[in-house]
């Protein structure tokens, strides 16, 4: 009796959850070979023991079932929070290999680039830096892999139509699981702010413009006063700019 207990228990899973659901069953199945075809050469105590542990091993697998479906359910929520930290975030990712080709990107990037992904995919991300700042891109690059310290540039990005954008780059390394060095690049759009300050330059450069000019009139102003006030006194008659006069005493005495 005992070796037929034995031949039972052989049909019950494992539990090993390591274990695939077809394993356990092919391990069933096998046990269910040793059976004899018909059932009457079976004891009543072994058919109910049958009965009981097949029940048993229903329950579990239904137990099972719940638990992917939770688990499937928990992935579908961190798939979305996924979505909504890194695909929508405000600043465009990359993903770059050492040899600078892009492995990944989020949507921001794909969007602001006007490129799709799969077409983004494998390309080189200087591809999408403006020519004026290749240079500068490459140095950011050497800087990076070179030191392994994290480095930060402002340059322009050039979309899919050929207009360009300014960002503000912000790369680290990590090393992979395979062991591979990866460059995580996040490019800030800085825009907005560029033109904010290309405007204010603009105007201090203007202002300076009109300061050297102003400043060039004065002093023409003043000498031609006292050209005006000498001629006055060789043709003996009063000066007309007194206070060119006084100016021109207070800056003999400070003078002296």
């Amino acid at each position: 009796m005992s070796s037929k207990d034995d031949r039972h228990d052989d049909m019950l899973p494992s539990g090993d959850p390591g274990e695939t659901l077809r394993g356990r069953a092919e391990k069933i199945a096998r046990g269910k070979a040793d059976f004899p075809a018909n059932l009457d050469d079976l004891s009543p105590e072994e058919i109910s023991r049958t009965f009981h542990e097949l029940s048993v091993h229903q329950i579990e697998l239904e137990m099972q079932n719940k638990e992917l479906r939770r688990t499937q359910e928990e992935l579908n929520a961190a798939r979305a929070r996924y979505f909504d930290l890194y695909d929508l975030a405000p600043v465009g990712y990359f993903s770059v290999s050492e040899e600078g080709l892009i492995l990944e990107a989020n949507l921001t990037a794909t969007t602001r680039l006007g490129v799709s992904r799969a077409a983004m995919m494998k390309q080189p991300l200087s591809r999408f830096i403006a020519r004026e700042d290749q240079d500068t891109y490459y140095m950011c690059r050497k800087m990076l892999f070179d030191s392994g310290e994290p480095q930060e540039e402002d340059m322009r990005m050039k979309r899919g139509d050929g207009t360009v954008y300014w960002v503000h780059l912000s790369a680290t390394v990590f090393k992979a699981a395979d062991g591979a060095t990866i460059c995580r690049v996040a490019a800030s759009d800085i825009t907005e702010q560029k033109s904010a300050e290309e405007k204010v330059k603009i105007q201090l450069d203007e202002l300076r413009r009109w300061e050297e000019v102003t400043l060039g009139r004065e002093d023409r102003v003043q000498e031609l006063k006292r050209e005006v006030n000498e001629l006055c006194r060789q043709a003996g008659e009063s000066i007309r700019y007194p206070s060119q006069e006084e100016g021109s005493i207070e800056s003999e005495e400070s003078t002296k």
